[in-house]
Order: structure tokens, then sequence, then C-alpha cells
């Protein structure tokens, strides 16, 4: 994803923090799976997988915004990624938790380990946007 978003960003140093991002859910969605005793098997493995999909997503949508902002300041270049993509970023993680909760009540151990991964993800990654206003402020 590095070589990815290095063709696709300008810039270098946010394709770095784009896979920091990538690396950041992962390893927590994968320590709470230990918490939660969610096996790594092929289920849990193709979640994983979409996980990394909504983490690029969410995050290269935020850091592009970021370089191709016409403010001056870097906070003020942060504030106004923020302001343009934030809203529907969280729009967009929203809807999908609303789309996965009914997941929670399956007895499956399919539905149950997807709605416990994608729960978690979209959770981390909906607490990206805020952690960036917070340090900018």
């Amino acid at each position: 994803m590095l070589v990815v978003s290095l063709l696709l960003i300008p810039n270098p140093i946010c394709s770095l923090w784009v896979t920091f991002t990538i690396a950041s859910v992962i390893v927590g969605v994968a320590g709470f799976m230990a918490l939660w005793d969610v096996n790594l098997d092929s289920i849990s493995m193709i979640n994983l997988i979409i996980c990394i999909g909504f983490s690029v997503d969410f995050s290269v949508h935020i850091s592009y915004a970021f370089v191709s902002s016409q403010k001056t300041p870097a906070n003020a270049k942060a504030c106004d990624a923020l302001y343009n993509l934030g809203y529907p970023i969280l729009q967009g993680a929203i809807s999908t938790i609303l789309g996965v909760v009914v997941l929670a009540a399956a007895e499956s151990y399919i539905f149950r380990t997807f709605f416990k991964i994608m729960f978690l993800c979209i959770l981390l990654l909906a607490k990206m946007p805020q952690m960036i206003a917070d340090e900018t402020a």
C-alpha cells in the first residue's frame, strides 16, 4: 500500500502516514481479536483485508485533501481537509456500522466474527479524524 499511495498521493510524507494508519488499525483490530477470542482463520483474514480497504479509503481521502488544500499553515490545511471530508467520512462510518449491527444478533460464527471485526475497524477509523483535529487545535 505504501508503493500505491506513493504513486497516487503527490506527497511522500502523507503516503507514510497513510501506511502508518493502515498498520495501526490492523494492529488494533488484531489486538481486540485476541481479547474477544476471535481466531485467526480464513473468515477473520478476509475481514482484515476488508479493514485494510476501509483504512485506505478513509485515510487517503483525508491525506489527499490535506495535500491539495490551498491553505498555507499545516494547521489550516488539516482543518480545511477535516472540514471538507470529516462529515462525509463520519456518515460513511455510521452507515457501515448500521449495516453490520444486525449481525451482532446472529448466532453463526461467520456473521458474529464479521460484525466484531467490522465494528472495530470502523470505530478505530472514525476516531482518526477526531484525533487529527485534536492534534491541530
